[in-house]
């Protein structure tokens, strides 16, 4: 048995807000790292992937094991994540490949106070209000994953209306189902068999969209 081990890579960046706009709190925040395959989530190095943001915005995340996917903590009011700029790409929904000893420089996180907004109701043949789960996930299948920021389940209140606040801009499909287990709508096989009767869905960035579903037995 071989144990090869390493101190990861290091991913610097900056924090900014898409219009100039000084985001609240923003020492508050932390960048996070999120591994994507089993022995890097495994790895003790895999869990440390933070970062603490700077009240200039800068962050810097050590022990990187890669591939990851780059998010940010939990913001406040309208803010969402809109980007993650590396090299000319936008990566927020794409792996970042960080190597042993590599250090990744110029990584910008992009916020907005823009968000989308999603919103609709829920209903039965009847035109009244249903019990159900509103789903929406991507088109592309690449980005079925747990804890996907373009992954969203809302249940409807009383009068079968429901909001999804902050999606990025894309291009999805939206179902409602009788039933689903907490955190089920990550599980790629779930979404392949929802895909069918699942409708189109285009969302651009900081568009307001109304949208209702039929609930069917």
């Amino acid at each position: 048995l071989v144990i090869v081990t390493g101190s990861g890579g290091t991913v610097r960046g900056q924090v900014v807000s898409d219009d100039g706009t000084a985001v609240a709190g923003l020492d508050r925040l932390s960048v996070r790292a999120r591994p994507l395959t089993w022995a890097a989530r495994s790895s003790t190095l895999g869990g440390s992937g933070t970062g603490r943001v700077n009240a200039d915005g800068t962050f810097e995340l050590k022990a990187v094991v890669g591939p990851v996917v780059l998010s940010i903590g939990t913001l406040t009011g309208d803010w969402m994540l809109k980007s993650v700029d590396l090299s000319g790409r936008n990566l927020a929904d794409d792996p970042i490949e960080v190597r042993h000893g590599e250090v990744v420089n110029g990584v910008r996180v992009v916020l907005t106070n823009r968000p989308t907004h999603l919103r609709g109701a829920l209903l039965d043949d009847k035109k009244q209000p249903a019990d159900g789960t509103v789903v929406v996930f991507p088109e592309e299948s690449s980005r079925w994953r747990e804890d996907s920021r373009t992954v969203r389940a809302a249940r409807p209140d009383q009068r079968g209306e429901f909001s999804i606040k902050g999606l990025p801009a894309g291009k999805y499909l939206i179902a409602a189902v009788d039933y689903v287990q907490d955190g089920q709508w990550y599980d790629p096989e779930f979404l392949e068999q929802l895909r069918p009767r699942a409708q189109p869905l285009s969302l651009a960035e900081a568009e307001s969209k109304r949208i209702d579903l039929t609930a069917h037995k």
